[in-house]
């Protein structure tokens, strides 16, 4: 296979986890937030809507996503699809 054929399939699968991680994050940050709101009279000396602690962990869920698909996805692409399907 070459490099232009691997390049394009890898992309195509870290895209797929990527969407998926936004989707994710679209989902349960509102919902984190409404927790948060409910949760309010046991949080101490904190509130609940910090946007930075909101920012740091969608920042933070978003880089590890990207690394933990960018690895397999790298990986799946160096594989001839004729030899995998012969292994299996």
């Amino acid at each position: 296979m070459e490099e232009r054929q691997r390049r394009k399939e890898r992309w195509q699968r870290f895209s797929y986890s990527l969407r998926l991680t936004l989707a994710g994050i679209g989902i349960c940050l509102p919902c984190a937030l409404l927790a948060g709101t409910l949760l309010r009279r046991l949080l101490y000396d904190t509130h609940p809507m910090d946007p930075l602690m909101c920012s740091l962990a969608v920042i933070v869920m978003f880089v590890v996503s990207a690394i933990a698909s960018y690895l397999p996805a790298r990986r799946a692409a160096s594989v001839d699809p004729m030899q995998a399907l012969r292994t299996e």
